[in-house]
């Protein structure tokens, strides 16, 4: 994949993207310990990532609650004057993300409070502008999700929507065949045994040598593979 710079992303990139993106504080020795290249190499690639605007910052990811934000909320407001949103938004430092959208709401953001009274006077505030709704945060689901490059993202669903091939479906075949109870059971089989009869006293010789199966043996005569196999 070519982004807007030139920088052409494979899959090493991929998969450094993806450990920064988890953890940025990692050194560049651990980082290629991970992605299997040397410092050096990573080293370098990190460099161009940052330079193409790919990587375009590193932030510590912060506990609300710790740090006395009880109530977080998403508050979408209509529409209204451009120019004075901005200036509202850059009050309001309890603003965290706000994102200018389309629809019948022209803002959406996400604000933490620490209580009730606090949630109403920023709701208040923004209710100046225009008419608002809000919706308190139950559970964050998902926050900080590692991004793909769109490539390998394709590749990867296109490898989960594909077939198994011919060969996959055989060798799964024989697998379930050979997993049955009655191919369990017949798994091994007796050998063919070579008998020879016990020689005529009265004659001195005896009948040639012939292929007999177990069941067609004298009784008691039976070869050592039959009485293995036939009890």
């Amino acid at each position: 994949m070519v982004d807007p710079q030139g920088l052409q992303l494979d899959a090493q990139d991929t998969r450094i993207l993806a450990q920064l993106q988890k953890d940025a504080r990692l050194s560049m020795a651990e980082l290629g310990r991970r992605v299997h290249l040397s410092q050096p190499a990573v080293t370098e690639r990190v460099r161009k990532l940052e330079a193409a605007g790919v990587i375009v910052g590193y932030r510590a990811v912060v506990n609300a609650k710790a740090l006395g934000y009880g109530i977080s909320a998403m508050v979408r407001v209509g529409r209204c004057e451009y120019a004075r949103m901005i200036q509202l938004v850059e009050s309001l430092p309890e603003i965290s993300n706000a994102w200018n959208v389309t629809g019948e709401d022209t803002w959406m953001f996400e604000i933490s409070v620490v209580d009730v009274e606090h949630l109403d006077a920023v709701v208040s505030r923004l209710a100046e502008v225009s008419e608002t709704s809000t919706a308190i945060v139950l559970r964050k689901v998902r926050e900080h999700q590692a991004l793909q490059p769109v490539r390998a993202l394709n590749e990867q669903r296109r490898r989960l929507q594909a077939p198994p091939s011919s060969a996959g479906r055989g060798a799964i075949e024989v697998a379930k065949l050979n997993s049955t109870p009655r191919n369990r059971k017949y798994r091994f089989r007796p050998c063919r045994a070579r008998w020879a009869r016990t020689p005529n006293s009265s004659s001195g010789s005896g009948p040639p040598r012939e292929a007999l199966s177990p069941d067609s043996a004298p009784r008691g005569e039976q070869p050592e593979a039959a009485r293995h196999f036939f009890p």
